[in-house]
Order: C-alpha cells, then structure tokens, then sequence
C-alpha cells in the first residue's frame, strides 16, 4: 500500500529511530531506489501499509454460544433480494481509503 499522491502530505511532527542491519539497510535503499523514494519514504509507505491492513484484519468478536448459532443460521440462510441490492451497491462504491 503506498500513499496517495493526490492528496497533501500530513505534516511530519513525530520521530522513529531504527537499527537495523548492514543488508537490510542495503536492501531498503536499493528498492527505495528503484521505486524512486529516498529511505524516508520507502519505510513510511511500507510500515504505514502493513499496519493498516493489520489493523483491518484484527476484527476479533467475543459472543456467546447463543449468539454465534443465531449468526451461523444468518449466514446460512437464504440472502434477501432487496439485501443483495443494498450490499451490490455498498460494494460498488470506492472505498474511503482509494
């Protein structure tokens, strides 16, 4: 995931330091290079990436035993016309993040 270049860049305020290893420095900068992105960047726009998408996929639910067998039959049962309407159009739409 890298970030969108149409919209303005939000104003750096914080810091990270890193150590990091003589081949995983070489190896940042040579694909920082090859995208055309100095270090900066690189490691902004892949640490920024994954934990995005880390944190999309951390949806963890607790239910009780009752509960999850009234999903389980939700998601079994036979979808409703106008829902499958409703979610073809939600998933149409551009996502808040593109």
């Amino acid at each position: 995931m890298t970030t969108n270049k149409t919209k303005q860049p939000e104003r750096r305020s914080g810091t990270i330091n890193l150590r990091v290893g003589d081949a995983q420095k070489e190896a940042i900068d040579r694909a920082a290079a090859i995208q055309g992105k100095s270090r900066t960047e690189f490691i902004l726009d892949a640490a920024y990436g994954e934990a995005t998408s880390f944190l999309l996929d951390r949806k963890f639910f607790l239910v009780d035993d009752a509960t999850f067998e009234a999903f389980e039959r939700q998601l079994e049962a036979e979808p409703d016309p106008q829902q499958l309407t409703a979610l073809k159009a939600l998933l149409e739409r551009p996502a808040p993040w593109d």
